[in-house]
């Protein structure tokens, strides 16, 4: 096992989250399980992730279906991605900020995946490569999708005029988020 310590500073770190992050994903082979409390990242990130879902890898991301802040939801909302399988946790409100690559990459912390904690935010993520943690992280991150719901194309076709709105100025509004 090996295990280390990445961050976000809010300056020029060459070794921050978002990088370590995206490399992490671009070399994945078989999956990346994401959970995320706020996901309102930048289209290079959404496209990352679908890159890797082009691969083959199963791309999957657990986000909340309810928030304590609904403009990064609808942001999030906005940047659902065809390949990439997403599901909302119904219910209560998710805080969780996991990835899992390979059953074997895992990194847990306090940044999420927005212009906030990734740009602006000190953010502290643990990185661990350990096929035992990262087999113990998917038997979790499977539990927890017990109470999501997946987002289906179909879903998203039928939504409201004033949801699409929504979602387009969460978009618009995402580098404050």
């Amino acid at each position: 096992m090996m295990a280390g310590v990445i961050a976000s500073d809010g300056g020029d770190n060459k070794f921050d989250i978002y990088t370590v992050l995206a490399a992490a994903i671009s070399h994945a082979r078989h999956r990346v399980w994401i959970t995320q409390g706020y996901f309102a990242p930048n289209q290079a990130f959404i496209d990352i992730l679908k890159a890797a879902a082009g691969r083959g890898v199963d791309v999957r991301l657990l986000l909340p279906g309810v928030s304590d802040v609904p403009l990064v939801l609808q942001a999030s909302r906005f940047s659902y991605e065809a390949g990439i399988r997403i599901y909302e946790r119904q219910g209560s409100p998710l805080h969780a900020k996991t990835i899992v690559v390979d059953s074997i990459w895992t990194s847990v912390g306090s940044a999420n995946l927005d212009y906030r904690s990734l740009v602006y935010n000190f953010e502290l993520n643990t990185v661990v490569v350990s096929s035992q943690l990262g087999r113990a992280m998917d038997k979790l991150f499977l539990a927890d999708l017990q109470y999501a719901d997946e987002i289906t194309l179909a879903a998203r076709q039928r939504r409201s005029l004033l949801q699409r709105l929504s979602e387009i100025l969460g978009n618009l509004l995402r580098p404050l988020l």
